[in-house]
């Protein structure tokens, strides 16, 4: 299966944030397209979740049916890239269903606020994704 940054596909077998309960989540891939032709790499994966209380600066909105049409995403709701809620993939056979693709602007704030959080020593990750260009 080729992959690209920016596909969402969905995860059932994952560790949930802050003790909730395990529920398949759709995911965000980071890793650039460099890093996915080899398939040793594993892959960098940032949940999405419509379960957060109060949006802070860590949570960013992905598009969705309601908020705009066309929408290129599966999401039906408001919903948001957890960026301190990143997996690890090395079986991408994990990987269930794409269901859309995010890029631009949005795809960037993502793969920023992941980075910056490796930067601060908060996500500990030797090589973090960069931005396709």
């Amino acid at each position: 299966m080729a992959l690209r940054q920016g596909e969402i596909y969905w995860v059932s077998d994952y560790p949930p944030l802050h003790g909730r309960v395990p529920a398949p989540h759709a995911v965000i891939i980071l890793n650039p397209a460099s890093q996915l032709k080899d398939l040793s790499q594993p892959l960098h994966v940032v949940v999405v979740s419509s379960s957060i209380p109060r949006p802070g600066p860590g949570h960013i909105p992905m598009p969705n049916k309601q908020t705009h049409n066309p929408c290129s995403t599966c999401f039906t709701k408001p919903c948001w890239a957890v960026s301190e809620w990143v997996l690890r993939i090395s079986d991408r056979d994990k990987l269930g269903s794409r269901c859309g693709y995010i890029g631009g602007a949005t795809l960037t704030r993502v793969v920023l606020a992941f980075t910056a959080l490796v930067a601060a020593g908060r996500l500990p990750i030797e090589h973090p994704p960069a931005i396709d260009s």
